[in-house]
């Protein structure tokens, strides 16, 4: 890899993790003022996968920049970019977990709101009767 494109990357790799910690700070202040709709469950499904997708860009950048690949003893290398393939899984499922209970969360939701509009109809139904219905009458 060329240092050009090595710095490149690592410039990328400090954007995007600058990008993600602002929006992590804008999450964390609408839960705090009130604004966000997730449980306390949810919530930490998300700092966990927060934590870990910020310990892999950290990681990275680390490995591209100071970790030094000794060819007599690889294994600590090995293990170090294994533990940042396992980090980057994790984030992946907890990314799942919360895009699942998401769409239940969703699902609920809709199935609130069709509940809610059946009431109404069937209230406003009840309230006014048929009996001055225009087609109703009938013609002599």
């Amino acid at each position: 890899m060329s240092p050009t494109s090595k710095y490149t990357f690592g410039i990328v790799l400090l954007i995007l993790t600058m990008g993600f910690l602002t929006y992590l700070v804008v999450e964390f202040v609408g839960w705090r003022r009130g604004r966000s709709i997730v449980d306390s469950t949810q919530r930490l499904v998300r700092l966990s996968g927060a934590v870990s997708l910020l310990l892999a860009l950290g990681m990275t950048f680390f490995g591209m920049f100071f970790l030094p690949l000794d060819k007599r003893h690889p294994m600590p290398y090995i293990f170090y970019w294994a533990t940042v393939g396992v980090l980057v899984v994790v984030a992946l499922g907890l990314a799942c977990i919360d895009m699942r209970r998401l769409m239940r969360y969703q699902r609920e939701s809709e199935q609130k709101m069709l509940q809610d509009f059946a009431d109404i109809i069937k209230a406003q139904r009840q309230r006014k009767p048929n009996s001055g219905d225009s087609d109703s009458h009938t013609d002599s």
